[in-house]
């Protein structure tokens, strides 16, 4: 008998983990249908428009420093679904 031959340690945890299940995932579920970077891109093109607009609204005087902090928070959270969205809390909230 060789004893000097290639050690199975690594194949037969290998084998181990296979028969568990893992290593086993559908092509299909690691592939995502939208890449990353167009919803980060879609994420970063609504926060600046809600941030420009926040401050215009802040510049004119027609929100105070605490309600456009507030505000502001509220828009780094993911609260507004949209400009229209922050206009029609401030109906609401006045």
């Amino acid at each position: 008998m060789d004893y000097h031959s290639q050690s199975r340690f690594r194949k037969r945890k290998k084998l181990e983990q296979k028969r568990k299940g893992r290593g086993k995932v559908r092509v299909q579920e690691k592939v995502k249908k939208q890449p990353v970077y167009t919803q980060r891109k879609f994420w970063m093109d609504k926060i600046r428009l809600q941030r420009s607009f926040l401050r215009n609204l802040k510049e004119k005087n027609f929100i105070d420093t605490k309600i456009y902090r507030d505000l502001m928070s509220k828009a780094k959270g993911g609260f507004f679904r949209s400009k229209r969205h922050i206009k029609l809390f401030l109906e609401s909230a006045t």
